[in-house]
């Protein structure tokens, strides 16, 4: 009986010794089972887990372990700066000029109000130097709020009065006010007569001391022009003395408030005048 059995048991063992030197002389490293490739900044890990067990009778066991390959590659970023060619950049220049900007109400600068500093003249909104003519004591009178104020008159034609004055060029005015008084028997009739060096203009503004200017109705002769003074106050100019007997006072007062004014001569120069007036 173990005659018969002997033959298989030499090819068993014959097998069995092929399969331990297959795998018993193998040269190669457990790391090379796996590889990791990396490509840019990216990283690529492999596991292998391999296990392998063979159980026979009397036969031998063998196990391959786990190869664990791991690579890593780590790409550099260099960052290149370019500097700026100093022959293309562009060359900033500050050029400092001197503050020209006019102050309103000196010289050869703008009016403040109809008004400048003082001992210049506003003339069409600018500020300038008038001609310095003597023999006029009435300044400063340029505004119709620093008019002169002149002795009081009532309406009777023998009551007048007058007053005499310098006009310096034409950047002077000259401002004058005085009271008309109404009283009984007689009319109230404002009129002027001007005796003057050169040609100029002459204005008579009215205001009803009983009702104020709003109220105050002038009509102008022919020979002159209705105009409106800086206050509201109504009138009319011309280039010579006149009479404004044409006026209305609504309530039964007829006293009046009289501005006058002499101004824009014909040449900037010194002429010299006398303003008669009466009711």
């Amino acid at each position: 009986m173990y005659t018969a059995r002997l033959p298989g048991l030499l090819v068993l063992a014959a097998l069995t010794s092929a399969l331990a030197c297959a795998t018993g002389d193998d040269d190669s490293s457990p790391s090379d089972a796996s590889a990791g490739l990396t490509s840019g900044t990216g990283d690529l890990s492999s596991t292998g887990d391999t296990s392998s067990t063979g159980d026979t009778d009397g036969g031998p066991t063998s196990s391959t372990s786990t190869a664990t390959a791991s690579t890593t590659s780590t790409s550099t970023s260099t960052t290149t700066e370019a500097e700026t060619d100093p022959g293309s950049a562009s060359e900033s220049t500050t050029v400092d000029t001197e503050d020209t900007a006019c102050i309103p109400g000196e010289l050869d600068c703008a009016c403040v109000d109809g008004g400048c500093d003082e001992g210049l003249a506003c003339v069409d909104d600018l500020c300038i130097a008038p001609l310095d003519c003597a023999g006029d004591d009435n300044e400063p009178n340029e505004t119709e709020a620093t008019a002169t104020v002149l002795p009081m008159i009532t309406d009777d034609d023998d009551d007048e009065s007058s007053v005499s004055g310098v006009l310096s060029g034409d950047s002077d005015v000259d401002w004058y006010r005085f009271i008309g008084a109404d009283t009984v028997f007689h009319t109230t009739e404002p009129t002027t007569t001007l005796d003057a060096s050169g040609d100029l203009r002459f204005c008579m503004f009215l205001d009803c001391l009983e009702d104020g200017p709003a109220l105050t109705e002038v009509s102008c002769p022919d020979g002159t022009d209705f105009a409106i003074s800086p206050e509201l106050r109504p009138g009319c100019c011309s280039s010579a003395g006149f009479e404004l007997k044409d006026y209305n006072c609504p309530g039964g007062d007829d006293s009046l408030l009289v501005f006058l004014r002499l101004d824009k001569p014909l040449f900037d120069e010194c002429i010299d005048y006398t303003v008669s007036y009466f009711l």
